[in-house]
């Protein structure tokens, strides 16, 4: 009767621990989907918004008349589509890396033309605030290897976090600098 008791208190121990661990991972498991949300939500939202002010833009009496206005803020929205597609793919492939299966496309990257197309795709955000974006790009060895992907995404939320985070007029400065080996990136701004 006392093994039996043992037995029994034993498996209701056991049962209580499984229980909590379970718990545990549920909620380590949502905290994940939040933090995936947020950052989609991010990511989506520069690009959603750089689109809505080229097409307002656009619209314009004074803009319909010059083509190189046009021109721009067409190119804005192409650019800002296929950064939006490129964060389509970002999705899939992430689960990929549940599974194990993804690598990182790793190539050749230049970085003064990553960082141009970032200035370009955020001008018109930067303008419609009274703001000033400016590039000094100075580095004589701008090549990297890495990820074009991953590495777009981090300038184009460093700066998106420029433009959020200034209370006034966004006052942000991009510089490159580079020695033998490396390559030196500022991004600098006035907000908080």
């Amino acid at each position: 009767l006392l093994l039996l008791s043992l037995l029994f208190v034993s498996l209701i121990i056991w049962s209580f621990v499984f229980t909590i661990k379970t718990i545990y991972k549920q909620k380590r498991f949502s905290t994940s989907v939040i933090s995936f949300i947020n950052n989609m939500t991010h990511e989506f939202k520069t690009p959603l918004s750089s689109i809505s002010l080229a097409s307002e833009a656009i619209s314009k009496t004074e803009v319909s008349g010059n083509s190189e206005k046009l021109n721009r803020y067409n190119q804005i929205i192409k650019d800002e589509n296929t950064r939006m597609r490129k964060q389509v793919e970002k999705i899939l492939q992430m689960s990929l890396l549940e599974e194990g299966d993804y690598e990182l496309n790793l190539t050749k990257v230049d970085v003064h033309d990553i960082l141009n197309q970032a200035v370009n795709n955020v001008s018109l955000q930067v303008e419609s605030q009274n703001g000033k974006i400016t590039a000094a790009l100075d580095a004589k060895n701008y090549l990297i290897f890495g990820d074009v992907v991953h590495i777009s995404n981090i300038f184009h939320n460093i700066i998106d976090n420029a433009i959020k985070y200034s209370k006034d007029k966004p006052e942000i400065t991009i510089t490159t600098s580079s020695d033998s080996e490396n390559i030196v990136i500022n991004i600098s701004d006035n907000g908080i």
